[in-house]
């Protein structure tokens, strides 16, 4: 099984097209690869995204879930094995570290990138929990302060779990919106609500809470008019059709004002399928993954962690305007776990393989076929331009 703080982590965040720095071109890979012994993290600096085989001989090993990231043409490492941040700028294929910070001091259970919002060059928060944002400054690397969250109590076996930060809080007009859902300790069961938590940046204050009646929203796109979009992880999905646990769906916060709203769900529109991590291309159209409960029987002994993290997904076109979707057909089977990072103008697709073994990044866009571009080893969740 996928450790949850993983399986539970995608996406966005800066390509550092500001930075300044060497002239040739630098990409930062970040990959995840599970064995017997545990995870290993690797991070590798590679000179382009044309068709390649990563070397990994080359590339930056970590013990256990190191994670990376890169906002305003640095590189940042997350390691969870002493709960540090490191700084790096890339030299050639080098990675040549800076100054450090360490979070040891706020009982931290959880860390990684997926817990952190870069909201601006020198400011960015860390989820401790459900309880706090930790406020820390990415350019002088000193931490700021805390900004606490609104109390929310226990359901009935139930608990608040903040949504991933990576692949489920936006920025919008100076506020972050960070959902927070009840789910039990295997997260395969939620109450049929989330909660929006909406923080003004310049304040560092809960300036609203948002009600949604969506379950477990844990990944957000945005389309081009600014409006937000909040849907499911993978989890949510297994859970509604295996546990009938409650249907998944999406919540739209208006652009406009307007009230924000259920803006579909996936059944309605993927043939009565269960869908998750819906994402907005820059030409307008949108993705998500759907879950073909098809291709298995559930009865008394479906197990709902071997059929979600299985080869039972299906990535599918989406047609907000039309209110219509249609399978990808280019794309096979896999494991419906994808993140998407917007690079050099184009949209990137890393897709995990069913058994998280490998992973396929595809190109894609509003008037292409998804492409495969190269494969990884293991599980690699982040990619981005350095300079």
């Amino acid at each position: 099984m996928i450790p949850c703080c993983l399986a539970l982590a995608a996406c966005g965040g800066s390509d550092g097209d500001d930075a300044g720095g060497d002239a040739a071109e630098a990409y930062v890979l970040g990959s995840l690869v599970f064995g017997p012994e545990g995870t290993t993290s690797y991070v590798s600096v590679i000179d382009s995204l044309a068709a390649q085989q990563i070397d990994y001989t080359t590339a930056y090993e970590f013990a256990g879930a190191a994670d990376v990231w890169v906002d305003h043409g640095a590189v940042f490492v997350a390691n969870a094995e002493d709960l540090t941040i490191t700084k790096y700028v890339v030299e050639g294929h080098a990675l040549v570290a800076q100054q450090a910070i360490g979070f040891g001091g706020f009982g931290l259970t959880d860390f990684g990138f997926w817990l952190n919002t870069f909201v601006s060059a020198d400011k960015a928060y860390f989820l401790n929990g459900a309880t706090e944002l930790v406020v820390w400054n990415p350019t002088t690397m000193e931490i700021t302060g805390t900004i606490p969250l609104p109390v929310l109590e226990a359901r009935a076996g139930f608990q608040p779990f903040p949504a991933y930060a990576d692949r489920a809080a936006l920025v919008r007009n100076g506020k972050l919106y960070q959902p927070i859902y009840w789910t039990d300790d295997t997260y395969f069961k939620y109450t049929p609500d989330s909660q929006i938590v909406v923080i003004d940046i310049a304040s560092d204050a809960v300036v609203e809470t948002l009600q949604a009646p969506c379950p477990g929203l844990d990944y957000a796109t945005a389309d081009a008019a600014g409006n937000l979009y909040f849907s499911s992880w993978v989890y949510a999905a297994g859970a509604a059709v295996v546990l009938e646990q409650p249907a998944t769906c999406v919540f739209e916060v208006p652009a406009d004002g307007s009230a924000p709203h259920v803006a579909m769900a996936f059944a309605e529109v993927a043939g009565g399928r269960e869908g998750a991590a819906l994402r907005f291309l820059p030409g307008g159209r949108a993705v998500f993954s759907g879950f073909h409960d098809e291709r298995f029987t559930v009865d008394g002994t479906t197990d709902v962690a071997d059929v979600t993290f299985g080869p039972n997904w299906r990535f599918w076109s989406y047609d907000a305007a039309a209110g219509t979707a249609a399978p990808i057909d280019t794309i096979d089977f896999n494991a419906g776990a994808q993140y998407s990072f917007d690079v050099d103008g184009r949209t990137y697709m890393l897709v995990a393989a069913g058994d998280y073994s490998a992973t396929t990044v595809y190109e894609v866009g509003d008037d292409v076929q998804p492409a495969p571009v190269f494969d990884t080893l293991g599980w690699s969740v982040r990619l981005f331009k350095v300079h």
